[in-house]
């Protein structure tokens, strides 16, 4: 038996649900702008579109500049409709607990600041010294 394809109204009505602070722009992107950041939920479809994968991101409006991340991103589960019927609420809160700049609530120059830092720890991403400039205009 073949899975469905993935719902793609489904899922970001959903996302949109858990975290109503975020706004949704179009299909499958569910965001918030603070400042030159944009700050949210990709839900991701991956191979023949029978499974997403929700993605928390963090997109710069400054990548322009080469030395910037232009991205910060924290992979959830991938899930097929029926798996998202259990555990998508459950994903979106974890993804939520564990983003580097808070999704709901005020955004601080320390929130994003900390952000940057709590990211450039896994020491595959650089060092913090290396962008502090950019991150400081960020925020």
């Amino acid at each position: 038996m073949e899975r469905p394809k993935i719902n793609k109204r489904k899922i970001t009505n959903d996302f949109d649900k858990y975290c109503p602070e975020l706004s949704k722009l179009r299909m499958l992107d569910i965001d918030n702008r603070v400042g030159p950041l944009v700050i949210g939920f990709y839900l991701q479809i991956i191979g023949d579109g029978t499974i997403y994968m929700p993605l928390y991101k963090v997109g710069n409006l400054y990548s322009h500049y080469s030395v910037l991340p232009s991205s910060l991103e924290i992979e959830g589960r991938s899930m097929d409709m029926q798996m998202h019927e259990i555990y998508s609420e459950q994903i979106a809160q974890q993804l939520i607990q564990k983003a580097y700049i808070p999704l709901q609530g005020e955004v601080t120059f320390e929130d994003v600041k900390n952000g940057y830092e709590r990211y450039f720890k896994n020491p595959n991403k650089g060092t913090i010294v290396e962008y502090e400039d950019y991150v400081y205009i960020s925020s």
